[in-house]
């Protein structure tokens, strides 16, 4: 688990069933900065997939692993020195047995990280 430690949540709210928008800040002084890369630290595209699953599961109250995932864009870099405020889209729809997501991450007006996947429950 990511947060606390890779960063916290400042807010999660629910637009809709469906729509929610979560804002994290990233927590500079985490050992993955420096080694991510020393001098020009960027934020791990897994380190934000997984916050995304944090965020998922925080939501539903339920394990959720990502069993398919059909378009991830890294369009980017995060640095956690210049913008360590993240804004979250999440569009979740409802499976039987989970959830399909599409997802964006921006800081400011920039888009970093847009995915679609789908998530299974454990």
């Amino acid at each position: 688990m990511l947060k606390e430690h890779f960063y916290i949540l400042n807010t999660l709210n629910a637009v809709s069933n469906e729509k929610h928008l979560a804002n994290i800040t990233l927590v500079k002084s985490h050992v993955i900065f420096r080694a991510h890369f020393p001098g020009n630290p960027v934020t791990p595209g897994v380190c934000m997939m997984q916050v995304i699953k944090e965020l998922l599961e925080r939501i539903t109250g339920k394990g959720m692993t990502l069993i398919k995932s059909g378009d991830i864009k890294f369009t980017a870099l995060i640095n956690p020195f210049e913008n360590d405020n993240l804004d979250i889209e999440l569009d979740i729809l409802p499976l039987d047995d989970g959830i399909r997501l599409k997802a964006q991450v921006s800081f400011n007006t920039t888009l970093a990280l847009k995915m679609n996947g789908n998530y299974k429950f454990l």
